[in-house]
């Protein structure tokens, strides 16, 4: 699946690092290389200044052909390509009923889940990203261990999903993450995202192909399968550098 493709297409937590840590230096070099021979995409959903920290920053130590790099934060609600500077190709934002319907509606879905309230608490549990309302169950700045083990033990997020969808046709709800729920705009995810990068570098699906963790009915990277490209489900940052290694180290991508 990895022959003559030209755009390689990346969900970020879980699949290039671990839920908001910066990305490794081994990934940052295999990704430098491969924005010097093809186009890169990211589609996360964190708000730019978490792709700055987790993904731009790391990279910046790296010689990567930032023209070759595209983002997508809040799962595809905005877009961002580099000419002399970040600037936004477009941008889908909520308006201030949709947080406040939001808001309403995900107070209800917990009581309705009989969600338990953590007795500690990192930051916000619920987040305006702007483009995207964000509830992280342990807070936004939650470590990752004490994640892992909510998602391990006490992940009622199907539940929570679920009742939302009903009440909230015209959004889009999903899980992200280990501990959050995404909101947006309806239609807008990463299939939406992909359909955008592939109009706007003017190729067809059989040129990208998707990496995710979570390619799966339910899974926050499903929606890029849906969309027509292939996919390649990872288990994790050190299988994704795998496969990156052996396409920059074996297959001979056409210098854009």
């Amino acid at each position: 699946m990895l022959k003559d493709k030209k755009v390689f297409i990346f969900d970020l937590d879980g699949t290039l690092s671990k839920s908001k840590i910066p990305i490794d230096r081994g990934m940052v070099k295999l990704l430098a290389k491969l924005t010097r021979k093809a186009k890169v995409a990211i589609v996360g959903g964190g708000k730019l200044a978490l792709f700055k920290k987790q993904f731009l920053k790391p990279l910046g130590k790296e010689r990567a052909n930032l023209s070759n790099l595209f983002l997508f934060p809040t799962n595809g609600a905005s877009f961002f390509i580099y000419r002399k500077g970040w600037r936004k190709e477009y941008e889908i934002r909520l308006t201030g009923k949709d947080l406040a319907r939001i808001k309403e509606v995900l107070k209800k879905a917990l009581l309705e889940a009989d969600f338990e309230y953590p007795k500690r608490v990192f930051g916000n549990t619920i987040e305006n990203r702007g483009t995207q309302v964000t509830f992280s169950a342990l807070g936004d700045r939650a470590p990752l261990p004490f994640k892992k083990e909510w998602n391990r033990r006490r992940d009622i997020r199907p539940r929570i999903v679920k009742f939302m969808k009903k009440i909230l046709p015209n959004f889009e709800v999903r899980q992200g993450g280990l501990t959050s729920i995404d909101i947006t705009k309806k239609g807008i995810d990463k299939g939406y995202a992909i359909k955008k990068l592939m109009k706007f570098l003017k190729i067809s699906k059989k040129d990208a192909i998707f990496f995710g963790d979570a390619i799966f009915p339910g899974g926050n990277d499903y929606s890029a399968k849906k969309a027509g490209i292939k996919c390649v489900k990872v288990s994790g940052p050190k299988d994704t550098k795998k496969l990156l290694k052996w396409v920059i180290n074996n297959w001979k991508i056409e210098k854009n």
